[in-house]
């Protein structure tokens, strides 16, 4: 309500011009709704702002001016939109758990927030009819375990089935040993053992959540840039290995040191980079490995295309979360520092880190790699003649990636990783500290919107119905006081409730209705259970108001029932369960349809339809379909007219010899005339009369 959308109105015309077109809501017209339009010949769409100002029905009806139409029927569209007010939240919190500043923040938004613990046997929902009472569930730091017996498929169904929104968020508890540890997320909790097949197996809630908890190591993207030039030859006396031999030995251990869902590439420096970079998934570790034994001395030192074609080929990966690029080189590059240092400011702007081992290399070199190595988001190792054999050491040592762990209490700054809902009207600058998150796994399908470097702080996807979105931070002001104190934060969490509302109502209804139309006529389904005294009554009533409604009723649990639509306008058919006497015995349920004019009119229909139709027609009756071109084939010139030449004479020559025959014939059988045999009669019957008298 009071929120400005768009609304596409499509038009389809045999010309090209102008005109207008008026959208009524519910019969009435602001001056915003007339819109002078310009049409094409074709197909042509319209674009047009409204606002709903008050919920409820919203009838809508969309008039076409264009004054050379010659078919003024299809000019008027019908339609409705039902605007629903989502308000009922319901907040199931631990025992030990305050939810007070998130009911704050909703009460405030002007949602009806129930606050309730989960080992409130009498207040908790105990069906799934209670439940869809509520637009959205709020777990407030809830583990499985947490939720009594049986809550977890009735949570399931009201979102899969009926479409309600879950908010899920984070926090901990304390373990037997007095540790604290994550409770909403814990992996122990997620999962339980199947007994009948061997296995462990997800809780009906975990498989609701966009988010696995699992403890595990975010994915990679490698790319080693190594120097091959002469300088590079030189050998190290620890291991009377040259500086090449160590680097590569080093991408060998660097390799060894990722698993089979990383991928990694090599690549070298020359003087005027054109070379496309390879990267590979780590299973292909023998492709990788020819790679790297075919290095050789010789080439230049320009740092700036390798890094910007290394950049390149990571991004290119969509199945990893960090993307890195180690550079080793023991000389100066022969580009100057403005010109690799933007190309890695830009790589580290899209998300890929970059970081240098410097080999015997002056202190002013190796601060200029540092401060190149800052922009990149990494480090710079500088390793002198003395520690040449610890070359592998640093690489790895600069690859790995520490472990996603399930309580994780380090303050940072959330990252707005994708410009959705959820970050609306929010910039990165605004961004709220949080102090810690609760580690896990973004599921494949599910939309992250905030994140911390490798792990999802807000995540949240379509499952079934319903709306499921996860947050990996308390909201009771532990680790989130900042963010709730901030306007940035608040908005967030505005954003995240709206999204996961649903779009229609939720409510369990007696009778459900579905619609099937067919131009004039719209069929009916009617689903319900029925006593054996009870019937359904539908009331139809149509555009024109109650005056002229139609009543239908269907018994048994299942019916099928149609209803005439042949004014323009919306229809609302309302349905309910009455008794023998005519009582009602349930809630009313309510459907609309819109009827706007016969499909005859419609010039959205595919022409080839009349086609399909003739075609399957003459192939019941075994003949065939023929076209245009087929006529004179088949049937030689077509003739639209026979002319023929009659002499009228001949007419009136058959008319006279007719005459003259009938004529003949009377003469010759002594036919007599209607008028004698009736005064004939008139004789007989005097003379009778005569003869009585004497």
């Amino acid at each position: 309500i009071g929120d400005t959308f768009t609304i596409e109105v499509t038009l389809q015309s045999s010309y090209a011009g102008s005109g207008y077109i008026t959208v009524y809501d519910s019969g009435n017209a602001a001056q915003d709704d007339r819109a002078a339009i310009e049409f094409s010949a074709g197909v042509s769409t319209v674009t047009l702002e409204h606002v709903f100002a008050v919920p409820g029905m919203h009838e809508f009806t969309f008039t076409l001016e264009c004054g050379a139409d010659a078919e003024e029927k299809n000019n008027e569209y019908h339609s409705f939109f039902y605007v629903e007010i989502h308000e009922n939240v319901l907040i199931i919190r631990r025992a030990d758990d305050d939810a007070d500043l998130l009911s704050a923040i909703l009460t405030e938004d002007k949602y009806k927030v129930t606050v309730v613990q989960s080992d409130d046997t009498e207040n908790m929902p105990a069906t799934l009819r209670e439940l869809r009472e509520y637009d959205q569930v709020v777990l407030f730091n809830i583990a499985n375990a947490d939720l009594p017996e049986g809550f977890d498929e009735i949570l399931y169904q009201y979102v899969d089935e009926a479409g309600g929104g879950l908010f899920t968020v984070g926090g901990s508890k304390k373990d037997k040993n007095g540790k604290t540890v994550a409770n909403a997320y814990d992996k122990e909790d997620m999962y339980y053992y199947d007994e009948q097949y061997k296995q462990t197996v997800a809780t009906p809630y975990q498989q609701l959540l966009p988010v696995q908890s699992i403890t595990y190591k975010p994915p990679v993207g490698v790319m080693i840039i190594i120097d091959r030039s002469g300088s590079m030859g030189a050998t190290d006396s620890t291991t009377d290995k040259t500086l090449l031999d160590l680097a590569k030995e080093g991408s060998m251990e660097c390799l060894k040191a990722l698993d089979e869902r990383d991928y990694f590439g090599v690549m070298t420096l020359s003087d005027s980079y054109d070379e496309a970079a390879t990267i590979n998934p780590v299973p292909k570790m023998h492709d990788i490995i020819s790679i790297i034994d075919e290095i050789e001395i010789g080439g230049g030192t320009v740092f700036t295309g390798a890094i910007q074609e290394a950049g390149r080929a990571l991004l290119a990966l969509d199945k990893v979360q960090k993307r890195h690029i180690i550079l080793v080189t023991d000389a100066m590059p022969g580009d100057s520092y403005d010109s690799y240092s933007k190309a890695i400011e830009h790589n580290f702007g899209s998300g890929v880190t970059f970081s240098a081992i410097a080999l015997n290399a002056s202190e002013n070199y190796i601060e200029q790699l540092d401060r190149a190595a800052q922009l990149g988001g990494g480090r710079c190792y500088g390793i002198n003649t003395a520690n040449f054999y610890k070359i592998p050491d640093y690489m790895v040592t600069d690859l790995r990636v520490p472990e996603i762990q399930g309580y994780t209490p380090e303050e940072f700054i959330p990252i707005i990783t994708g410009r959705t809902a959820v970050v609306s009207g929010v910039t990165q600058e605004e961004m709220p500290v949080l102090g810690g998150y609760y580690g896990t796994k973004v599921k494949s399908g599910a939309e992250v919107s905030i994140s911390g470097e490798f792990a999802p702080v807000y995540a949240q996807w379509k499952y079934g119905n319903g709306m499921v979105g996860s947050f990996m931070c308390d909201l009771s002001g532990v680790w989130s006081d900042k963010f709730l104190a901030s306007t940035a934060g608040v908005r967030i969490l505005h954003n995240i409730i709206l999204g996961l509302m649903p779009t229609e109502s939720i409510r369990q209804r007696d009778i459900e209705l579905e619609l099937n139309p067919d131009n004039y006529t719209t069929y009916m389904s009617v689903y319900t259970t029925l006593s054996d005294d009870e019937s359904v009554r539908a009331e139809v009533v149509p555009p024109g108001g109650l005056s002229d409604s139609q009543i239908i009723s269907a018994e048994g649990d299942y019916s099928r029932l149609s209803f005439k639509n042949t004014e323009p306008g919306v229809y609302t058919i309302t349905a309910v369960k009455t008794a023998e006497d005519g009582a009602v015995t349930s809630s009313e349920t309510v459907e609309y349809k819109a009827f706007s004019y016969s499909l005859e009119y419609d010039a959205f229909r595919d022409p080839k339809d009349g086609e399909r139709l003739m075609e399957s027609l003459a192939e019941i009756g075994g003949g065939a379909v023929v076209s245009p071109a087929d006529h004179a084939r088949i049937y030689g010139d077509f003739v639209e007219f026979l002319h023929k030449v009659y002499d009228p004479r001949w007419t009136f020559v058959i008319i006279a010899i007719v005459l003259f025959l009938l004529d003949v014939a009377v003469r010759k059988f002594k036919f007599k005339w209607i008028h004698e045999l009736v005064r004939e009669s008139k004789e007989k019957k005097a003379a009778k009369d005569s003869g009585s008298a004497r």
